[in-house]
């Protein structure tokens, strides 16, 4: 199987922006290699385009995929379930590539870990912290006040003891870049 490396990742946001429509949100583990960030492997691409996008694009996202010697299965159109869930995200984009028909963006640092917070699995975890990382070192800063609103909002619900202790590993990375 072919790693999702930064090259491949170049190759099929080019040739993405060519082929879709509209604008896209890549997201993600997948996005981190793209940005030269390459801590951990990821085996697919989240990825959501406009409300309209429908079948016919995530095919050619297939297409792509597999012309790059992916598994179709690689495209993850599931994320935008998520994004959508954000109120305010498409404030929050980065393009990444400008094409002939389509723009891929990235989110912001924060709109990032806020995608990660629901769930953040030890690895959606390194994946906040290294993207912080990255964002620091190019002069992007997170809104700290929001994402610690959505770190209460989600503790007040209740979270396990080991999601907890992540999340506290979280907020005080976040207080370091303030």
């Amino acid at each position: 199987m072919k790693t999702l490396d930064r090259n491949v990742l170049l190759s099929f946001v080019k040739i993405a922006g060519d082929r879709l429509e509209g604008n896209w949100v890549l997201m993600g583990g997948s996005l981190l290699p793209l940005l030269g960030v390459e801590h951990r492997v990821t085996l697919d691409i989240d990825i959501a385009g406009p409300l309209d996008a429908g079948n016919r694009q995530t095919l050619v996202l297939m297409e792509i995929a597999h012309e790059l010697g992916l598994p179709v299965e690689t495209i993850n159109p599931a994320a935008a379930f998520f994004l959508r869930e954000i109120e305010g995200w498409e404030r929050e984009l980065v393009p990444l590539h400008r094409g002939r028909s389509a723009t891929i963006h990235r989110p912001n640092v924060t709109l990032f870990v806020l995608l990660k917070l629901a769930r953040l699995t030890e690895s959606d975890l390194g994946d906040c912290l290294e993207f912080m990382r990255f964002a620091g070192r190019t002069g992007e800063k997170p809104d700290a006040a929001r994402i610690l609103r959505a770190v209460e909002s989600l503790t007040r619900k209740g979270v396990s003891e080991k999601k907890e202790k992540r999340l506290k590993i979280l907020t005080n990375a976040l207080e370091q870049t303030s």
